[in-house]
């Protein structure tokens, strides 16, 4: 039986984090897809079949914690893994009004990233 293909839409304003995100992810097997900011992945994710989001809080336009705010309205069920280089206490976390599936601090490793897309799509 053929492996079916997952789709993850990967959302950070830096360039460079999205282009190493999405080469690795292919390289595990995944599709990907890009969004610079909240408000173009949310365009995305509504004309899209997206199995999971990948996205960095501070963005212009609208940052990740807006979009995931509009992602669980749209789809509760999807996935989504936050990602910022800001500390934030366990706190501020639990207070959050709308929570991700995981949440991962910057400088992060490309293999925890597999690991939590793995279990997330379990």
């Amino acid at each position: 039986m053929d492996k079916i293909e997952k789709n993850i839409l990967i959302v950070d304003d830096e360039e460079d984090i999205r282009d190493v995100l999405c080469e690795y992810l292919v390289s595990c097997g995944y599709s990907t897809i890009e969004a610079e900011n909240g408000e173009h992945a949310f365009d995305i994710f509504k004309k899209h079949k997206c199995d999971m989001v990948i996205s960095d809080i501070n963005m212009p336009k609208m940052n990740g914690l807006q979009l995931l705010k509009k992602l669980k309205a749209w789809n509760n069920s999807v996935p989504i893994i936050l990602t910022t280089g800001y500390d934030l206490t366990k706190q501020e976390i639990k207070s959050l009004p709308d929570k991700p599936d995981a949440f991962v601090k910057k400088p992060f490793t490309l293999e925890y990233i597999n690991y939590l897309v793995k279990a997330l799509l379990k």
